[in-house]
């Protein structure tokens, strides 16, 4: 022989050698392992978990949770409902109370044009006559206070009659 060939034939002796202990550290390795060999068989058994169900089972459940479900959204979109309208009033209830404050501020502001127009006035009296007079101006003052709110509370009351 040939020192190439004994080489070469060296080399898968080596091989071989290296293959044979790898499949005996194998084989122990499977011996350790194997020993609970009867749980391994129901391991390795095919267990059904998806069957097939029936259509009827199928519609049953479905119009189960339809009842079931069913209630709780009506009673949300009842809930969301009360809401709206609960804001719609608070918004009207804004805009009149709004409207209202406009037409004081308009009569507050009309009423110091003429206040000062009658500051200018000199009246000559006693002082009681004077006081009572003042008393007099503040009553006038808060009937017309008191005129403007039931002018605007009827204004209200046309509108949402119209509204409706």
């Amino acid at each position: 022989m040939s020192y190439a060939s004994q080489n070469t034939l060296n080399g898968c002796i080596t091989s071989l050698s290296t293959s044979v202990s790898l499949l005996g550290d194998a084989l122990s390795s499977l011996d350790t392992h194997a020993d609970d060999f009867d749980r391994l068989g129901l391991i390795l058994d095919q267990n059904r978990i998806f069957t097939l169900v029936p259509e009827h089972d199928l519609s049953t459940a479905k119009r189960s949770l339809e009842h079931e479900i069913e209630p709780r959204i009506l009673k949300l979109v009842d809930t969301v409902k009360a809401r709206l309208a609960k804001l719609e009033r608070r918004r009207d209830a804004l805009v009149s109370k709004e409207r209202l404050n406009q037409v004081r501020i308009n009569n507050f502001r009309s009423g110091d044009n003429t206040a000062s127009a009658n500051e200018d006035v000199d009246i000559e009296g006693t002082d009681e006559e004077l006081e009572h007079l003042r008393q007099l101006r503040l009553k006038k003052d808060r009937l017309k206070y008191k005129l403007s709110s039931i002018n605007l509370q009827n204004r209200k009351a046309r509108l949402s009659m119209v509204n409706r």
